[in-house]
């Protein structure tokens, strides 16, 4: 019973997602389809996974574009490479792999060597958290 209550109120948040933006074209949007695929295919309901297909597809393909903080987000984000690796987003595999390389790298890192905002690599305080938190644990480079 609490699954059901669960996966509800998953979808629901998606549909409100959904009606209030009437698209994915922002960070939050692309969390929302990396829930969505990872309640479609934990849930293995087959229509949930096509759902997720069709909103991933058209990223996938290169169809939507915004900007971005990092270039993954322009395939789907980790829901596209969830399904991928699921097995349900076999269309993903050239534009994940391209992404992904490209972020390992080329995207911007701070002084430290970690991910950062790329505009703002020094100043972003993420990366300056972890980056305390690196020198903590002794990890220098």
């Amino acid at each position: 019973m609490q699954t059901a209550i669960t996966k509800k109120l998953a979808i629901d948040a998606f549909n409100k997602h959904l009606g209030v933006y009437r698209h994915f074209d922002h960070y939050t949007g692309i969390v929302t389809l990396h829930g969505l695929a990872r309640l479609a295919a934990e849930a293995n309901d087959p229509a949930l996974i096509e759902t997720a297909r069709a909103q991933l597809l058209p990223y996938v393909r290169g169809e939507r574009s915004f900007d971005v903080n990092f270039p993954n987000y322009l395939c789907g984000g980790n829901g596209s490479a969830y399904l991928l690796w699921r097995g349900h987003l076999p269309e993903a595999e050239a534009p994940v792999r391209r992404y992904a390389e490209q972020i390992l790298n080329d995207a911007p890192r701070d002084p430290n060597g970690i991910l950062s905002h790329p505009d703002a690599p020094r100043q972003h305080p993420v990366t300056r958290m972890a980056a305390q938190e690196q020198r903590q644990l002794g990890f220098h480079r």
